[in-house]
């Protein structure tokens, strides 16, 4: 086993609300994105573009063609936003195999009912309840994890929901305060992984919060057998 370093939220110019510099066209911003993932010795980057896969694949192209050495695995992602009860800032972060061709990730979208002129926006809500888009992800084997649900008093009220549903791995703003003082009852006899990723809307921001995990591989396979 070995120890590897984590950041699976990470959002690229296909989020309308990523901070682009404007000395670099967005294309570099993308070559910029993978080399400040290798400065920052980052093993596994996943990317989770609001509403849209179109970032995740083109990162994948350009690591694929323009660096020779592989030391970084970058899985592809998306966040989908979705409502539990009033809550409708229901934030799940879906991951899929990186061999998983565009065509089909991408009629994940259109099977998850968000239009094209909504890939990218953060401000979408997906017509879908919150049970329906974890069996949509499940029934594809994708990783589940859901996204700063502990970051206002109005997404913490449904934590324990999100929880009891088996979703296993949590992106939380301050992992600590929710292993030792957010629902005791909810938490015990339950294998949680509680993280922190950086949810980077800019390539600097990229490894500004990490976790760390031991698996046997660098590998998908791996890393959602560890999570899920």
């Amino acid at each position: 086993m070995q120890v590897y370093r984590l950041d699976l939220h990470v959002h690229t110019p296909a989020s309308n609300c990523f901070s682009q510099m404007s000395k670099f066209s967005s294309e570099k911003v993308y070559t910029h994105i993978v080399n400040t993932a290798l400065e920052k010795k980052i093993d596994i980057l996943g990317i989770t573009d609001h509403h849209s896969v179109d970032g995740a694949f083109h990162l994948l192209e350009i690591y694929e063609h323009y660096h020779e050495n592989k030391k970084l695995v970058i899985i592809p992602g998306v966040e989908i936003t979705c409502r539990i009860d009033e809550c409708d800032q229901v934030n799940i972060l879906g991951y899929f195999h990186p061999k998983t061709g565009y065509d089909k990730l991408h009629a994940v979208l259109d099977d998850l009912k968000v239009p094209p002129f909504m890939h990218g926006s953060s401000e979408f809500v997906v017509p879908l309840s919150f049970s329906e888009v974890l069996d949509f992800f499940r029934k594809r084997k994708a990783l589940l994890i859901s996204a700063r649900m502990d970051k206002t008093d109005y997404r913490r009220a449904v934590l324990p929901e999100i929880i009891n549903s088996k979703v296993r791995t949590h992106d939380v703003v301050n992992p600590k305060e929710v292993n030792t003082n957010f629902g005791k009852d909810v938490i015990k006899n339950k294998k949680l992984n509680f993280m922190t990723f950086s949810d980077a809307h800019s390539a600097s921001m990229i490894a500004s919060r990490y976790s760390e995990v031991e698996l046997d591989t660098a590998r998908f396979e791996s890393l959602s057998s560890a999570l899920e």
